[in-house]
């Protein structure tokens, strides 16, 4: 039951790559905007210009929620994150109106499975992301605090703002030797996504890291080639593929053992090969890890959100392995800039528990001038 009698007016900011904003004003989406359609920098990280914007359509906002990787440092002498404090001073007419923020930062893949929620039209549904890595996850190894980054949530998600967690799979810099002292729920391991994957295969080949769809542009000249070293591998660290670095922070092609990637990056045909597996054998793990748990939920509604699902080729193969009774709805704002969206619609839902579903019918939601 909806039971506010007034405007309740959501804003979510995304302050990582593919900055963005977003307005929701009783439910309905006023303004979504990217930063880097302002700046012409792409993925750009910083959102003040689409900050700028917000005055034009709202004197005042209600909540405020904060999407990131992890906590936003706080002035000493304001007490506010920097994006609170700007909001704060945008208009006068704020000063009057208080509102409150909330930082959503370590709640990154809920915030892009809400979004993928409340677009689909479903009641409930199975939300699955995928991406290169989400938040930090802090846990105990062996008693020592640690932390490591989120690539792959399943949740079930329900009006007006519950996502319960199924599964979380975090990725860890080094191998897991000691005891891991974490929620039964969550998955540690040096393993990597396949949206990782992607990007750092982007990197070795001389793209950018978040230049993924070339490498999904590749795979189509590439074929099957016995010579291409395998992409998953179980085992130890030095006998897979990729590796991360300490920091948590980059991920390298282990070319050292695995002279033909070498020749991939001098030789087009070799590449391209390299790129047809890199996508077939990702597409398969994923489209097995989706229908393994529809079976086990005997869901009827998934929702797809996450960098990941940027990929085209994947997505349609997905879609064709679905039983017929399964509904799926792909996120198209699956990259960052989502989970502005994310955060402002899960904040709106939970503060006046409206049940109203809303449909995504379009995504053109920028300026309106």
């Amino acid at each position: 039951i909806y039971w506010y009698n007034y405007s309740v007016i959501c804003l979510g900011i995304n302050r990582n790559h593919n900055s963005s904003v977003c307005l929701v004003k009783d439910g309905e989406v006023l303004l979504h905007l990217e930063n880097e359609r302002l700046t012409k920098i792409k993925y750009d990280c910083l959102p003040i210009h689409a900050m700028l914007e917000i005055t034009k359509y709202v004197d005042h906002i209600d909540r405020l929620g904060i999407a990131a990787f992890a906590e936003q440092d706080i002035d000493y002498w304001e007490g506010k994150d920097i994006f609170t404090h700007l909001v704060d001073n945008l208009s006068r007419s704020f000063k009057g109106k208080p509102f409150k923020t909330t930082d959503l930062s370590n709640h990154h893949h809920q915030l892009h499975a809400a979004c993928s929620f409340y677009n689909s039209g479903f009641e409930n549904a199975l939300c699955i992301v995928i991406d290169g890595m989400g938040s930090e996850i802090y846990f105990k190894l062996d008693g020592q605090r640690v932390y490591g980054r989120e690539h792959t949530s399943v949740f079930q998600g329900s009006y007006p703002a519950s996502f319960e967690l199924l599964e979380k799979h975090i990725s860890y810099p080094t191998e897991i030797k000691g005891k891991v002292d974490i929620d039964s729920r969550m998955h540690v391991s040096n393993h990597m996504s396949p949206a990782q994957a992607f990007g750092h295969s982007s990197e070795f080949f001389g793209f950018a890291h978040m230049d993924a769809g070339k490498l999904m542009g590749m795979a189509s000249y590439g074929q099957l080639n016995e010579c291409v070293p395998p992409i998953y591998v179980d085992g130890k660290l030095n006998n897979r593929l990729f590796y991360i670095d300490d920091n948590l922070t980059k991920m390298f092609i282990n070319n050292k053992n695995y002279p033909y990637m070498d020749l991939a990056r001098d030789n087009f045909q070799a590449g391209a090969d390299f790129a047809y597996a890199l996508q077939t054998e990702t597409q398969k793990h994923v489209k097995e890890y989706i229908l393994d748990w529809v079976q086990k939920t005997k869901t009827k509604n998934v929702c797809l959100s996450g960098g990941y699902f940027l990929n085209c080729v994947a997505n349609y193969d997905i879609m064709k392995s679905l039983p017929d009774d399964v509904s799926l709805y792909i996120e198209p704002l699956s990259n960052d800039a989502g989970t502005s969206m994310g955060a402002a619609k899960m904040l709106y839902h939970g503060e006046t528990k409206d049940m109203t579903i809303r449909k995504q019918e379009n995504i053109y939601y920028g300026r309106n001038t």
